[in-house]
């Protein structure tokens, strides 16, 4: 099922916490505030362009209970990428949900659960990554 009519948003990428780069997978950190005031919460299957390129990517929005937030955050894991761009404008589009939020009791857990979705999103975008 897509969604969002193919609309593309734009946000600053945002400096965050590196939890992601640390534990699991290197996010962009991004303003939630771009998206509809509506939209379901969770995982989605996600185009980000990034200087003119367009890459894959795994959309979370919502809260992160594992670090005991109620607020809503906006972080991207784009495949196959690995530039700092830090400060800058990336424009993104939410293909396909995913799934909704979930609880994990530790970062291990989180990373089964990420890695896993980013399978799925694979075969939703028809795209392979690079190891």
């Amino acid at each position: 099922m897509k969604i969002m009519n193919n609309e593309w948003f734009t946000s600053v990428v945002r400096y965050g916490s590196k939890d992601g780069t640390k534990h699991l997978y290197p996010t962009v950190n991004l303003d939630p505030l771009v998206l509809p005031k509506n939209l379901k919460r969770g995982v989605y299957a996600s185009w980000v362009r990034v200087n003119g390129i367009t890459y894959p990517g795994a959309a979370y929005f919502g809260p992160r209970i594992i670090k005991e937030e109620s607020f809503d955050v906006l972080e991207i894991y784009i495949l196959d990428f690995s530039a700092k761009i830090y400060g800058e404008k990336i424009d993104f589009k939410l293909e396909q949900f995913i799934r909704g939020v979930m609880d994990f009791t530790d970062f291990s857990k989180l990373k089964e659960q990420i890695t896993a979705d980013v399978l799925n999103i694979q075969r939703v975008l028809h795209v392979q990554i690079k190891d």
